[in-house]
């Protein structure tokens, strides 16, 4: 399967979804600091997508903690 210069592959496409949902959850700043709303959302997105392995959900909660800082 070739590629189209400039557009993401069906990968690309999925994995950049799943970031996007990811950092789309709010965290609850009331009860939770950084780490923990890190760990909510991994945990959460374990649940939405019980297909992602342990490796992406932690690439997730890197990326959730990463742009909520």
């Amino acid at each position: 399967m070739q590629e189209t210069p400039g557009r993401a592959s069906p990968l690309e496409e999925r994995a950049q979804a799943a970031v996007t949902e990811c950092l789309a959850i709010a965290p609850d700043w009331t009860r939770d600091d950084l780490p923990t709303a890190g760990r909510r959302a991994r945990a959460e997105m374990a649940a939405r997508h019980p297909e992602l392995s342990s490796g992406a959900l932690d690439a997730l909660a890197w990326a959730y903690t990463y742009n909520w800082r």
